[in-house]
């Protein structure tokens, strides 16, 4: 029981993405998360610009960060680069700071490194065969 949530924790998030040209895009997002734990939700942003160098490589730089009621808002910032592999898989590494508000650091004190793989399944044709026949 003291690991069992008390209220609801939903999440939710309103994403935007522009393409400002053939080379550069901007995305950013807003939305609120509870914790299941208590009943004041954080709110979260993002605002993230790219830059195309090639078809397959592309440089980004984001801002991010979330504010809980009665707690100091946090705000951290990050560059990274993106390589996409195929038509299904993406490849990305990136790092950062705190640039502003953490309780438990002084800004610019807490440096970050990260990278990932994404990739999406190939639904379609599946999704397809169901309605030609």
């Amino acid at each position: 029981s003291n690991y069992k949530a008390k209220f609801i924790a939903p999440h939710f998030r309103f994403l935007f993405n522009h393409t400002i040209s053939r080379k550069f895009g901007l995305g950013y997002n807003a939305g609120m998360e509870w914790n299941g734990f208590g009943p004041e939700p954080t709110a979260l942003y993002t605002i993230c610009g790219n830059y195309n160098v090639t078809d397959k490589f592309s440089v980004f730089a984001e801002v991010y960060g979330k504010q809980q009621k009665n707690l100091p808002a946090v705000h951290n910032a990050d560059i990274g680069f993106m390589f996409l592999l195929n038509n299904h898989s993406l490849l990305d590494i990136s790092g950062g700071a705190n640039i502003a508000g953490a309780a438990y650091t002084a800004p610019g004190k807490y440096y970050f490194a990260s990278c990932g793989y994404s990739f999406r399944f190939n639904t379609i044709k599946k999704v397809e065969t169901i309605f030609v026949r």
